[in-house]
């Protein structure tokens, strides 16, 4: 109803309230464990949708009242957990930075949660499996996509920690080394991409509340933290099968390229960078080439068609996003990427001014031509700037 109703509710919430407090402080037997973490379910709405103004009153109650739950009683596996998580959410969403004072209480027993969480849906999933070619590891991670209490509490823990990054930002600095160790290992957890797509999404952000703190050595350990998240992001395209997981994670490898600017070797960029740019890029053409001659099978019914197509938008969608990461890096670390350039012009750009070369091709090669020349300029590149110049003009001028 306070969802529904927002200010109109605002009348009768300092009526529910004492009430539910009540209920929440009161009923602490095992039993009442679910109508616990729906009382913190109700509370917590009731006040996103009232607002703070009228939840401060009842905000120091109320967070150390769920502070001694989650430190106090809660078990391994627990409906409370979920409730907990969730409501942390909300009261970040709507305290904002009110909450920080908050923090130092919150945060112990919150992660002692969470590595409980995470450690148990481990259970069902794989972090690292050294002894897996990377065909296998993709094959099982496509294979065991699967949803268990355990997966459902570790993507209400990580949208958790997600909202408490975004909204916290530099406030929430002095944590980032306990959640990088919580987040790292679950990159490339094989039985759920959600979670894969939600922690990809945690590490620009972690990088940003690290650049607007006030801590010492930034310019020193951004760089380095880049350096790391960017690895392990990279080893976990490299095994991935789902294309929409493969571009959240790419999109976070440009946005940590961009956060972090100038930090890596020329020898990071040819001999890695470089390489796992146009393995991607070929891996997802491959993928593409493969679901054009699945749909060349008599038997292919209307769906699968349309399941196909969607698979291959996706390719697309990622390969712009790889575009991206190369003009990030264009930007960011000018000279060094010349190789990237050259392998770019050679296996792609060139491909995309043939006679036959489809629509996306077209544009593909357009975004890069595009990026080159706005980051990198004739000075850079004037071993091949008459083609890299022709192959502007010309892909210009066709109607895309």
């Amino acid at each position: 109803i306070s969802e529904s109703a927002k200010e109109a509710y605002i009348s009768y919430y300092d009526i529910s309230m004492p009430i539910l407090f009540n209920i929440l402080t009161t009923h602490d037997k095992k039993e009442y464990k679910q109508l616990r973490g729906q009382t913190i379910e109700c509370i917590t709405l009731m006040s996103y949708s009232v607002g703070i103004q009228h939840f401060a009153k009842y905000a120091k109650d109320v967070i150390q009242a769920m502070i001694l739950i989650q430190t106090n009683s809660v078990e391994e596996n627990d409906p409370l957990k979920s409730y907990l998580l969730s409501g942390w959410q909300r009261l970040c969403l709507l305290m904002g930075k009110e909450i920080v004072p908050y923090m130092e209480h919150i945060v112990p027993s919150l992660f002692k949660m969470a590595h409980g969480i995470f450690d148990q849906s481990q259970k069902v999933g794989i972090l690292d499996e050294p002894e897996l070619s990377k065909d296998e590891l993709a094959e099982k991670k496509e294979k065991e996509n699967v949803n268990t209490s355990a997966t459902e509490e570790a993507e209400v823990a990580l949208h958790m920690l997600s909202v408490f990054i975004d909204e916290l930002g530099g406030d929430y600095s002095q944590f980032i080394e306990q959640t990088v160790e919580l987040l790292l290992p679950m990159v490339n957890f094989s039985t759920n991409d959600e979670i894969r797509k939600t922690v990809a999404k945690c590490l620009p952000s972690l990088l940003r509340c690290f650049q607007k703190s006030n801590r010492d050595n930034k310019e020193i350990i951004i760089p380095q933290l880049a350096r790391e998240f960017n690895k392990v992001l990279w080893t976990a395209v490299s095994t991935e099968f789902e294309a929409g997981v493969i571009i959240g994670q790419l999109e976070a490898i440009k946005e940590n390229i961009e956060i972090a600017g100038r930090f890596l070797s020329q020898e990071e960029i040819n001999s890695y960078y470089t390489e796992k740019i146009i393995e991607v890029l070929k891996d997802s053409e491959k993928r593409k080439q493969e679901n054009e001659q699945f749909k060349q099978d008599d038997d292919v019914e209307d769906e699968e068609l349309q399941v196909i197509n969607s698979d291959n938008q996706k390719e697309d969608d990622l390969q712009e996003t790889v575009t991206e990461i190369c003009g990030a890096l264009f930007a960011t670390h000018k000279e060094l990427t010349l190789l990237l350039v050259k392998l770019l012009y050679e296996s792609f750009i060139q491909k995309s001014l043939q006679q036959d070369a489809t629509r996306h091709l077209i544009k593909f090669g357009l975004y890069i031509v595009s990026e080159i020349v706005e980051h990198l300029g004739v000075d850079l590149i004037g071993e091949i700037w008459p083609q890299i110049s022709q192959a502007l003009l010309k892909l210009s001028l066709i109607h895309i």
